[in-house]
C-alpha cells in the first residue's frame, strides 16, 4: 500500500512538472512569435516602401530619390542591428547636411536599445525552449512536451493580438503614446515637425501600418505553430492507436 501511494504521488508530481514544462514552452513560443514578428516587421523594406509611397513621404521631406533611399536604408539597418552609426548626409535646398539632428540621433539610440533587447529575448526564448524540451524528454521521459506546447501556444498569442488590435483600432494615438511612456524614460520621442525631419518622414500613419504588419506576422506565426502542434498530436495519437492491442 505504501509503495502504491508513493507511486501515485510520484505520478502526480511528474504530471504537474509536465504541465509546467508545457506552459513554459508555450510562453517561450509566444515570445518567439512576437519578437520575430517585431524584428521582421520593423525591417521589412517592402513595407517601408509601400507606406512611404502611400504617404508621399519623399516629397514631404524634400529629398531626391538617392538621398531618400539612403535615409530609408539607414533606418532599416540601424534598427536591424546591422550598424551602430546613425547619420546620413543629404542635400536639401542645395545644402549638404545630415538628415538627422542631435535630438533624433539621441532618441534613436534609445530605440535601438529596444531592438537589442528584442533580439536577446528572441535568442533567449530559443535557448529556453531547447532546454525545457531536453529536460522533459530525458529527465521526465516526456517526449511530447514540445508538441503540446506548440498546440496551445497560438491561443494565448491570438488573444493578445486581438486585444491590442481592438485597442489600437479605437485610438491608435493613445496606444502609441502609452507605448512611448512605458518604454522611454525621457521626452526625446516628442519631436517637432517644424524642426525634426524624422517625425515628418515617420508620421503616425507609418507606425500604424507597421503595427498592423507586426500584428499580422505575429498571428501567422502563432497559427503556424498551433497547426504544427495539432498535427503532431494527431500523428502521435494515430501511432499509439496502431500500437495498441486490438
Amino acid at each position: 500500500m505504501g509503495n502504491t501511494l508513493a507511486q501515485k504521488q510520484t505520478k502526480n508530481i511528474n504530471r504537474g512538472l509536465r504541465l509546467l514544462l508545457v506552459l513554459f514552452i508555450a510562453l517561450s513560443l509566444n515570445l518567439i512569435y512576437l519578437s520575430a514578428a517585431i524584428q521582421y516587421g520593423a525591417t521589412d523594406k517592402s513595407s517601408f516602401d509601400k507606406s512611404f509611397k502611400a504617404l508621399d513621404s519623399r516629397a514631404k521631406v524634400g529629398l531626391n530619390e538617392a538621398d531618400f533611399n539612403a535615409v530609408e536604408k539607414q533606418l532599416i539597418d540601424y534598427v536591424g542591428l546591422k550598424t551602430e552609426t546613425f547619420s546620413v548626409p543629404v542635400t536639401i535646398d542645395g545644402k549638404k547636411i545630415d538628415f538627422f539632428n542631435d535630438k533624433e540621433r539621441a532618441h534613436m539610440v534609445d530605440v535601438r536599445s529596444l531592438f537589442v533587447l528584442n533580439d536577446r529575448v528572441l535568442k533567449g526564448a530559443l535557448v529556453l525552449i531547447l532546454t525545457l524540451y531536453l529536460l522533459g524528454r530525458y529527465a521526465l521521459k516526456q517526449r511530447q512536451v514540445l508538441i503540446d506546447g506548440l498546440a496551445i501556444s497560438g491561443a494565448f498569442m491570438m488573444v493578445f493580438v486581438l486585444v491590442i488590435g481592438i485597442l489600437a483600432s479605437q485610438d491608435f494615438t493613445a496606444v502609441f503614446t502609452k507605448f512611448h511612456e512605458l518604454f522611454f524614460t525621457n521626452d526625446l520621442w516628442l519631436l517637432d515637425p517644424a524642426t525634426d525631419r524624422m517625425i515628418v518622414l515617420l508620421e503616425e500613419q507609418f507606425f500604424l501600418d507597421m503595427a498592423v504588419h507586426i500584428g499580422l506576422y505575429t498571428a501567422l506565426l502563432a497559427m503556424f505553430g498551433t497547426v504544427v502542434g495539432l498535427l503532431g498530436k494527431k500523428s502521435n495519437w494515430r501511432t499509439l492507436k496502431r500500437r495498441s492491442p486490438q
